[in-house]
């Protein structure tokens, strides 16, 4: 697996600034050495709202408005191969809330959410 992740995000908050950070999980089934299983954390980024169009230029939010978010997805310097993909599922979690997406390892899916 290789090349840059991003997040697009659709979301509004209640208050005027916030950070939205996003998660790829490499998600391992229970086993006798994990009886919970095992979630590898493989990328993960995080914005600000006040920085979302640019670093330069704060602009806050509206509370109830929805806005598009872009999270860059940043790993540590590791490779992840075939074998290993195609043996689990990834998870890409994004918070604030509780929402999550199960994508098997031998498809891809595009998601907006708002």
């Amino acid at each position: 697996m290789t090349g840059e992740i991003t997040v697009q995000l659709w979301a509004s908050s209640s208050a005027v600034d916030t950070d939205f950070t996003a998660k790829l999980i490499d998600t391992y089934p229970p086993n006798p050495d994990y009886p919970g299983g095992f979630d590898l954390n493989l990328e993960d980024g995080i914005v600000r709202a006040r920085f979302r169009d640019s670093l330069k230029e704060e602009k806050l939010m509206t509370p109830g408005t929805i806005y598009p978010f872009t999270i860059k997805l940043y790993r540590p310097r590791t490779s992840l191969n075939a074998d290993t993909a195609s043996a689990s599922t990834f998870r890409a979690a994004i918070s604030p809330g509780s929402m999550s997406i199960q994508i098997p390892a031998n498809r891809s899916i595009t998601t907006a959410a708002g």
